[in-house]
């Protein structure tokens, strides 16, 4: 029976989400709380890098190979544009490793280190995962996810008893365990996930039209994006210390099993609104969104309220005595989780509508609103105060939002 893409997305990030559970939850509990916040830091550092790479490769590559000549022929470019970027980030990413150490930045030296070895793997797997999108490899998919949850799980059982390893423990599992899922990819479509810079000079590099203004407002979206999210983990980084982060990072674990409703989310509602929007026009798009929307509530929504009422013996059952007393950063994640699961779908929108201008001007001001309650909020109260200043940055790009694509002309 042949999987479809819902099936296949729903399976892909049920077993990664699954194996992130386990293996976080194995680390948090092994490693002190500064040495897990370091291996947290570095992880959203290369969340913040990926955030590139969704604006200029892995996001436009689905309105912009919806039509004309299609996937198959634009691929060297996308690819080479990937690859480019992957590049880029390397060198941004060792050059403040290196200029951290100069500055002596204390633990952000090591979370720096850390982000240049996991940015690699991750970008590539990224891309390779949405390469299987496109080309409709459902199948390839699943076993991606497969093979990810396999290798991070046993890689997190070789590397958990090495604590001599700290923080680089977690971040050779999730190494080895991306770069496993992309070697399959490869070697199953047999098509290439980098290009050698000869090749990539010689890829087509004429963009589609309008590919520069949709890029540059997608990264200035990315930025607000990161505002109230990456920025606030750098203020409680900055206030509160390693500790603060690997709690915060701990807690975010227990929300870890809606993980699979945001990525599958992000990987089918986006190329099912674009097609909706080109042949039927917003207001099929909108309904794409409100269902993409409507289940992902239905589904979340009691497992979040349940992890709220049981935060206490959950923190004691999966931590022992490390992260008692956090039940409050556990009851704002949830909030957090709801929140974003709201956002996303309507923020997919507005990228597959081409309204980034608009985005940009939303998350500016969710990200000034979450940034300005952080500062207030995170000196006194730590971990609490910054999920509390994320979820309102979430909450209000989902309501501006909604209300920008409800004003979408017919045409």
């Amino acid at each position: 029976m042949p999987l479809t893409r819902g099936g296949a997305a729903l399976i892909e990030q049920g077993l990664v989400s699954g194996a992130h559970l386990l293996a976080f939850v194995l680390f948090a509990r092994a490693l002190p709380a500064s040495t897990w916040g370091v291996f947290g830091m570095a992880h959203a550092i290369v969340l913040f890098a990926q955030g590139f790479q969704r604006a200029w490769v892995t996001i436009p590559m689905i309105p912009y190979s919806a039509g004309g000549s299609g996937w198959a022929s634009q691929r060297p470019a996308w690819l080479a544009r990937h690859s480019l970027l992957l590049l880029a980030a390397l060198l941004l990413l060792g050059a403040a490793s290196a200029g951290a150490a100069a500055a002596r930045a204390g633990w952000l030296v090591q979370s720096l280190a850390l982000s240049t070895l996991l940015a690699a793997p991750l970008l590539v797997q990224e891309f390779a995962r949405r390469a299987a999108v496109q080309e409709a490899r459902w199948r390839l998919l699943a076993a991606m996810g497969c093979l990810y949850a396999v290798t991070l799980l046993a890689a997190t059982l070789a590397l958990r008893g090495q604590l001599a390893a700290g923080a680089w423990a977690p971040t050779l599992a999730m190494s080895l365990a991306a770069g496993a899922s992309a070697l399959l990819y490869a070697a199953t479509a047999r098509l290439p996930l980098l290009s050698l810079p000869a090749r990539t000079a010689q890829a087509p590099h004429q963009p589609p039209a309008g590919y520069r203004q949709y890029g540059a407002w997608a990264t200035l979206c990315h930025l607000g994006h990161a505002g109230y999210n990456f920025g606030v983990q750098a203020m409680l980084a900055a206030w509160s210390g390693p500790a603060a982060v690997g709690a915060f990072h701990a807690c975010r674990t227990l929300v870890q099993p809606v993980a699979p409703l945001a990525g599958a989310l992000d990987g089918i509602d986006k190329p099912q609104a674009a097609a909706a929007l080109a042949a039927q026009g917003p207001a099929a798009m909108r309904r794409v969104l409100r269902r993409s929307s409507g289940l992902a509530m239905l589904l979340a929504v009691p497992y979040l309220l349940g992890v709220a009422l049981a935060a206490a013996p959950l923190l004691q059952w999966l931590y022992a005595e490390r992260y008692a007393g956090q039940g409050p950063a556990v009851w704002l994640w949830c909030l957090v989780a709801m929140c974003s699961l709201l956002a996303q779908p309507v923020e997919s929108g507005l990228y597959v509508a081409r309204r980034t201008r608009t985005l940009f001007q939303v998350r500016t001001v969710a990200a000034l609103a979450s940034l300005t309650t952080a500062a207030a909020l995170v000196p006194a109260h730590g971990t609490p105060g910054a999920l509390a200043s994320m979820a309102l940055g979430f909450a209000l790009a989902a309501t501006l939002g909604a209300l920008s694509l409800r004003r979408l002309a017919p045409s």
